[in-house]
């Protein structure tokens, strides 16, 4: 896997945790390892794209971004 080319992510659940404020689960086909600290960007086709920090990087499993 390279880290500079884009790496496509299935949303598993989509949580609202307050007004304006929600907690997506991906999932990859891959897995990747990132530090404390890092982002990654987040986009989708026809919306843009945006800096997210990962809540968290579940081994075997999917991930939540806030």
């Amino acid at each position: 896997m390279n880290p500079l080319k884009p790496l496509r992510a299935k949303v598993e659940d989509v949580k609202i945790e307050a007004e304006g404020v929600k907690t997506y689960t991906l999932s990859t086909e891959f897995s990747f390892v990132a530090e404390p600290g890092q982002f990654n960007m987040i986009g989708y086709p026809g919306f843009g794209k945006a800096p997210i920090c990962l809540s968290a990087i579940m081994q075997g499993g999917a991930s939540p971004l806030r």
